[in-house]
């Protein structure tokens, strides 16, 4: 607790891969600069999010369609699902070494 009553957290992460890691993966993406991967990218992880959890419970800016067009035009480029899917394994073992504490 802070001296105004409000609680702080703090997020640590653990050695290993981090953003950075993520985004160097990501500009092997082939034919797309840096944000334009990025962007694909946060569709795909949206479309992935959804399959697991359904559509309706993304608070996302994007259609169900638009992510539903992403994930397929992903998925039908071979080269650019293994960049992704690479980097979709970086993200989630980031976010698993994450470390929350109380101050």
């Amino acid at each position: 607790k802070r001296k105004d009553g409000q609680t702080e957290y703090l997020i640590e992460s653990k050695e290993g891969v981090n953003l950075s890691s993520v985004v160097d993966t990501l500009k092997g993406a082939p034919g797309m600069n840096a944000e334009a991967a990025n962007k694909l990218f946060t569709l795909y992880l949206a479309g992935k999010r959804a399959e697991r959890v359904g559509y309706n419970k993304l608070n996302f800016s994007k259609t169900e369609s638009e992510i539903r067009s992403a994930v397929t035009q992903i998925e039908g480029n071979k080269e650019l699902l293994g960049v992704f899917e690479k980097a979709r394994t970086q993200y989630n073992n980031y976010n698993r070494n994450l470390k929350i504490s109380h101050n």
